[in-house]
């Protein structure tokens, strides 16, 4: 699966290959660095498929943690453009969007979960995620 499907798809991926790479290193615990929707994906592998214990630190550089005021979608070149689509062209754009479902999901645990560090890396002049300080983590709420 590319990255424009499903967000929770996605995440569900990423489980068997952190446990791939425990197995192989025979380390405790990885270390997860994303961008964009890579740092925010690896919040519902942590929150929702049990793999808070599993990771020792979750970098996001510009994460849509908290969504977007557009929806990202791939422009005619390849690169990102900011611009309607459905759902069905791209869901993981869909699911970036401010107040998505997804997004509502995500954060009812709150932000983050015990466990794991957390370092958000932003900037006041990002053009995708906006605005900029929906990115930013807001501290845990336990379940």
């Amino acid at each position: 699966m590319d990255a424009s499907g499903p967000i929770a798809q996605s995440a569900q991926q990423l489980a068997p290959f952190v446990d791939a790479v425990l197995s192989a290193t025979k380390a405790k615990q990885v270390d997860l660095v994303g961008h964009s929707q890579g740092g925010m994906m690896p919040r519902y592998y942590l929150g929702f498929l049990g793999g808070a214990p599993k990771v020792h630190q979750l970098i996001g550089i510009a994460p849509s943690n908290h969504g977007t005021q557009g929806v990202i979608v791939p422009g005619p070149d390849g690169l990102p453009a900011l611009t309607s689509a459905s759902p069905t062209a791209c869901p993981a754009c869909a699911d970036q969007t401010a107040g998505s479902a997804f997004l509502q999901k995500l954060n009812s645990i709150g932000d983050t979960v015990k466990g794991p560090s957390y370092t958000v890396i932003s900037t006041t002049h990002d053009e995708v995620v906006t605005p900029y300080q929906s990115q930013a983590l807001s501290g845990s709420r336990r379940r």
